[in-house]
């Protein structure tokens, strides 16, 4: 069985479905036929709700995995049969949740010490607010969440039940427990806006890979990101809970108020304020890095 030694861990809503399709049109580089199989991560999804890890269970076509964007893998036999082909020079996955996990970087590495580890990373207000976009198009989004995340940010994330959408743009101190472990060789960070730019973004990984990265369409899976907000939508929602909170002026000031940055900072505390100004410039060096 193949043995995976490739790894895109995160961000969500940065772009790695993109960048798994393009590592997956590579000849000699098999990407999982489930994107995200969340094998290494399992204090995050232990408590996941067993309905809906069953929605997600795997399905068999002739013996093989049939494809699917995420599911919960728990046995090794069944995840190293998530590839097919043989003698690749790559066997990789990119499951989000191994960013924040506390235990996936040390059970990589344990599995597989030679692994190469990607991550892509976006503006944090950027992708917290795709993140509530993508929610609302599924019809799951519920301000009252976001809310209650302000208040209690230290509280653990159960993956595919609690949105996370402060904490999950929170990356430079999850990133440090792979670079703990891994040398700092194998560790790659791309910026969101290098998808961009396909001779760059193919320069990059021929490199870091030490392999040919042929060219190919890169494929902006998330069109949603070309427009941040539904912002009316966004606002009239926020004031509609709001209203159980405060009363008289607040209100009405709140309710002529566009809802963007500024008014996200409203809400903010300052220190997820200050969190979230330590990754925008955590992002600016690694966007220099490309420049």
């Amino acid at each position: 069985m193949a043995k995976a030694n490739l790894f895109i861990i995160g961000a969500p809503k940065c772009g790695t479905t993109s960048l798994y399709d393009i590592l997956n049109s590579q000849e000699a580089i098999e990407m999982s036929s489930v994107k995200e199989p969340h094998f290494f991560s399992k204090d995050l999804t232990e408590n996941t709700p067993i309905n809906i890890k069953k929605r997600k269970k795997i399905k068999y076509k002739n013996r093989k995995i049939t494809k699917r964007h995420s599911s919960y893998i728990e046995s090794r036999e069944v995840y190293e049969s998530l590839w097919t082909n043989s003698n690749q020079a790559y066997y990789g996955e990119a499951s989000p949740s191994y960013l924040y996990s506390n235990i996936a970087a040390e059970e990589i590495f344990r599995y597989n010490p030679n692994s190469k580890i990607i991550v892509i990373l976006r503006n944090p207000y950027e992708r917290l607010f795709s993140h509530i976009k993508a929610d609302r198009l599924r019809g799951r989004y519920d301000i009252s969440l976001l809310l209650k995340e302000v208040q209690h940010l230290n509280q653990k994330i159960i993956w595919d039940l609690d949105p996370g959408y402060i904490r999950l743009s929170l990356y430079s101190k999850n990133l440090q427990s792979f670079y703990n472990i891994f040398p700092s060789k194998n560790i790659l960070i791309l910026p969101f806006q290098i998808l961009k730019d396909q001779g760059k973004l193919q320069q990059i990984l021929t490199l870091f890979l030490d392999y040919p990265i042929s060219k190919t369409e890169i494929i902006h899976s998330n069109r949603s990101d070309d427009q941040v907000l539904g912002l009316k939508k966004y606002q009239h929602e926020l004031v509609r809970f709001m209203k159980n909170l405060v009363i008289g002026n607040s209100i009405n000031s709140l309710q002529k108020k566009v809802m963007d940055r500024k008014l996200l900072d409203s809400i903010l505390t300052k220190d997820i304020k200050e969190l979230f100004l330590i990754e925008e410039k955590f992002l600016r060096n690694v966007e220099n890095k490309y420049d």
